[in-house]
């Protein structure tokens, strides 16, 4: 979450604040090479903590290739003094985003980039005790004709 003005700030920059700062990011595999470096680099910036996974879709890449280009980014924040002190690749989404959920404690910020939206929102639901409603279904076009994401991704459209 960013505000637009931020007391003491600049726009654009973080007004949040949390114990700790975890995501689990990921990047689809058809991205450029320097892109997926970039997102390690500036997930380093603001994280304490990340997790980096894969989508089960790699588009094109062999499995590992995409995390060990974010995590290369990674390495480079860190070696210029970016925020991040623990980062670990774990490929499968729901593994990861278990272990980043486990590690939150109250006061922590969790960011998930999903690709399976639904099945992290029912682990999410699954642990305040809530049951899941039948979220995230396939939207329509304009003619009204029913999408579904290919492989859980949702800017990978098929009618």
């Amino acid at each position: 979450m960013t505000a637009d003005a931020p007391a003491g700030g600049r726009p654009g920059e973080a007004s949040w604040t949390a114990n700790l700062r975890l995501a689990v990011v990921a990047t689809a595999g058809d991205r450029r090479d320097d892109d997926m470096r970039e997102l390690g680099r500036v997930a380093a910036r603001y994280f304490d903590d990340l997790i980096i996974r894969e989508d089960r879709n790699p588009r094109g890449r062999t499995r590992g290739e995409t995390a060990a280009l974010i995590l290369e980014g990674v390495y480079e924040g860190m070696a210029a003094g970016a925020r991040v002190g623990s980062v670990e690749v774990v490929v499968d989404e729901m593994e990861a985003t278990r272990k980043a959920l486990a590690r939150a404690r109250p006061g922590d910020l969790v960011v998930l980039c999903v690709d399976y939206a639904t099945e992290v929102y029912r682990e999410i639901e699954a642990r305040r005790g809530v049951a899941s409603p039948n979220v995230l279904a396939a939207s329509e076009d304009g003619d009204g004709r029913k999408l579904e994401a290919v492989g859980g991704d949702p800017d990978l459209m098929v009618p």
